[in-house]
């Protein structure tokens, strides 16, 4: 029987995002996170032979070629759980079972190596679990259920010491949820993202952290409406994506400036059907699912400075056994977690846009080829060449650079991490010659984007 682990990495055409498992033997389930900075950790969870949710987070050491996979249990012994954060220390967030007065509940937990799994102290909740939590741990986020069975968004502070959990500020006899948090570290801003819902039910997109406090924004129709993703760029009160019910009840996603959500405000189209649902977003991008034109639902990445939405399936190194089915999450726009099915059955997996650059561009001097994000260990090579077009990849049928008369530059293998630099020098007579460059690992049959780069 073929492994996921070799569907993934069967070979496809024209394709950068290098697709890989969450484990090398992985159970049906999801990757909620995704993230790299040195080591890279997720979470998510996967399904026992009982068909309930076990909570894991996933360890990539820096220069291992190995993951660790490690099983975070739940609050009583048996008990179903879910990683839904996880940041670049390997802290996770999410939810576990609880016995709570003969009764299993889910519990909010914060994870960490030091103290094992422990239960976030909500005030007066009968349960609740986290969604989020800030990229050094200083805080988190998530929805309890209260005493009187409304819903409730809370953060959290974690550090120096995991304080109770203090509730969001939601108008008297509503609901509210938190969906998406972002905090870098202690002296930022934290800003939550999510809904307030009226007593009639109706729900509206809503944010806390800002100049405003708790902020209903406005949207198309009359509620039904969530901010799902909040952008990773450098300005704290940046830009928001989520998604409204049209009048047909379909899911319509869009993209806006928080400072600004009228003017800015972007309707984001589908794939081709009738609903897009973002997930997450970073600076001038959207990620999420889509509806294409056969009824199925596919990943995508939307392009707000072009707008441009793309079928991230015709990316991926996956054959046609595989489906990107739906982003769960995007780390500096060049890691993300997905939703995959393989065959019907759903499975979790991370991605790595394979990238390239050139630098520096003196003329009469060296300059670095380099290449990151490949998969370890695996031949590549550098083409160039001085206009578009094609040129096939010799023993590689249908695999193609789009550089007309390409020719190899370098070659060499990536290292331990999937990165290759090959130093060059340029000649002094290159002053104001452009050239494009493309790299290429045949074994994956991935090409990255051409880069142009003129020589000074």
């Amino acid at each position: 029987m073929l492994s996921l682990l070799a569907l993934l990495l069967a070979p496809a055409i024209q394709q950068d995002l290098f697709v890989q498992p969450a484990s090398q033997a992985p159970s049906s389930g999801s990757v909620m996170q995704y993230i790299a900075y040195g080591d890279a950790f997720s979470t998510g969870w996967e399904l026992d032979n009982q068909g309930r949710k076990q909570g894991m987070r996933y360890s990539y050491p820096s220069g291992s070629q190995n993951s660790i996979k490690l099983d975070i249990g739940a609050f009583v012994p048996g008990g179903a759980s879910a990683g839904l954060g996880v940041n670049v220390g390997g802290q996770v967030v999410g939810w576990a079972e609880d016995l709570v007065q003969g009764v299993q509940l889910r519990r909010p937990f914060y994870f960490d190596d030091q103290n094992g799994l422990q239960l976030i102290d909500l005030p007066q909740a009968s349960e609740g679990w986290a969604t989020g939590i800030s990229t050094f741990g200083h805080s988190a986020a998530g929805t309890m259920r209260r005493a009187d069975g409304l819903l409730q968004a809370w953060y959290v502070d974690l550090w120096p010491v995991m304080s109770q959990a203090v509730p969001l500020s939601t108008p008297a006899g509503w609901e509210s949820e938190a969906l998406v948090m972002k905090q870098d570290n202690g002296s930022s801003p934290m800003l939550v993202g999510g809904l307030v819902r009226d007593p009639s039910g109706r729900e509206f997109t809503a944010v806390w952290g800002g100049p405003n406090g708790m902020e209903i924004l406005p949207t198309p129709g009359t509620g039904n409406a969530r901010l799902t993703g909040l952008s990773g760029s450098e300005h704290s009160w940046d830009k928001a994506c989520g998604y409204f019910l049209d009048a047909a009840g379909h899911e319509q996603g869009f993209a806006l400036e928080l400072n600004d959500p009228v003017n800015s405000f972007v309707a984001l189209p589908s794939l081709g059907g009738s609903w897009t649902r973002p997930t997450c977003m970073d600076r001038w991008f959207v990620w999420g699912a889509s509806e294409n034109s056969q009824g199925q639902s596919r990943a995508f990445e939307f392009t707000l400075d072009g707008q441009a939405m793309e079928d991230l399936n015709d990316r991926a190194n996956t054959p046609p056994a595989v489906a990107l089915t739906q982003v769960t999450s995007s780390g500096f726009g060049l890691i993300h977690s997905y939703d995959i099915e393989v065959n019907g059955v759903q499975y979790g997996a991370f991605s790595q846009t394979v990238g390239m650059n050139a630098w520096p561009l003196d003329s009469g001097a060296p300059t670095n080829l380099s290449m990151s994000a490949g998969p370890k260990g695996s031949p590549v090579a550098f083409m160039f060449g001085f206009t578009a077009g094609s040129t096939s990849v010799n023993g590689f049928p249908g695999l193609v650079v789009d550089i007309a008369q390409a020719k190899i530059a370098a070659r060499g293998q990536t290292d331990s991490t999937g990165s290759f630099t090959q130093t060059l020098q340029v000649p002094a007579g290159a002053a104001g010659l452009t050239v494009l460059i493309q790299a290429v690992i045949p074994s994956h049959s991935i090409t990255t984007s051409v880069t142009t780069v003129t020589f000074e």
